[in-house]
């Protein structure tokens, strides 16, 4: 996009958040031993959080990056005495959590904080990263925004976090990294899906008239059959739209600064996608920190 920084290919710098705030994510790059991912069962995983680390003027010690991704609404507050713990193969810290409601132990999908020594981060491949800001008392968060998250919260979860540092919302400024694309992440609303949707009680965004859950256009199918390699008969009839959805949920709690970007990580292959590389697809790292002189 316009006015984002591009390192070596590899990563991506936005200043929609002003100059107080590093962040940004990392790119897929063909020429990379793993496609520069930073996915956690890689073994070359290591290599690329290092090189994104040294990127950014910064050392893996310093990134926050949980242990696996419950796909929940679980966003940890990390302050001046959270425990981190290390991990030994990355090199990076993650808060040491309870068993959380899926039964996952030292996992959340974001993290909110006020600490200028750490890079708070967060992984994906077609799910939206939300990134928030807010200068009046210099907190920032981060947070995966996969469609299980937003339907189970994950968005009212960060500004509630936020508002416990002391934050406002009118005072917030959040940022919506790219996904897999509003018009093109085919969905179906079929029995295991819609028991997650009624279980958090938002059955309702199901409903054609919300335009959340919405028919799949024509010229989009077609153009996400190109790119799969597929026909448009063999793709199903519905579409989601995430980052419509979160950016819904952000203006219901009073958030107005708020910027998107629109691009589809199926459909541009600078960007990381699972919809598009199935099981070779590699992960982005999403960052936020503040700045320092690290």
């Amino acid at each position: 996009m316009a006015n984002n920084v591009v390192l070596d290919c590899q990563v991506e710098v936005f200043n929609h958040l002003g100059p107080k705030v590093l962040a940004g994510f990392s790119l897929k790059d063909p020429m990379h031993p793993n496609g520069f991912s930073t996915r956690l069962t890689d073994p070359r995983s290591p290599d690329t959080i290092s090189e994104i680390a040294e990127k950014l003027g910064t050392m893996p010690s310093q990134l926050v990056l949980t242990q696996r991704w419950p796909h929940g609404n679980r966003v940890i507050i990390v302050g001046s005495h959270t425990e981190l713990k290390q991990n030994r193969a990355l090199g990076t810290r993650f808060p040491g959590l309870p068993v959380d409601t899926y039964g996952y132990a030292d996992s959340c999908d974001g993290f909110v904080t006020t600490r200028s020594d750490l890079v708070l981060t967060v992984q994906g491949a077609d799910c939206p990263t939300l990134f928030v800001y807010d200068p009046t008392i210099g907190a920032i968060g981060i947070a995966h925004c996969g469609w299980k998250p937003l339907v189970r919260g994950i968005v009212f979860s960060v500004i509630d976090q936020m508002i416990r540092l002391g934050s406002k919302p009118e005072n917030i400024q959040a940022y919506l990294g790219p996904g897999a694309g509003d018009n093109v992440y085919e969905f179906d609303d079929d029995a295991p899906t819609h028991a997650i949707f009624k279980a958090a009680e938002r059955e309702w965004l199901l409903k054609p008239h919300i335009r959340f859950y919405r028919r799949f256009e024509p010229d989009a199918k077609a153009t996400l059959a190109s790119v799969l390699g597929r026909s448009s008969d063999s793709l199903g009839d519905h579409v989601f739209a995430l980052t419509d959805l979160a950016l819904s949920d952000l203006s219901y709690l009073g958030v107005r600064a708020v910027n998107a970007d629109r691009r589809s990580t199926i459909l541009d292959p600078s960007l990381h996608s699972h919809r598009r590389d199935g099981a070779d697809s590699g992960r982005s790292l999403s960052f936020i920190g503040l700045q320092t002189d690290r």
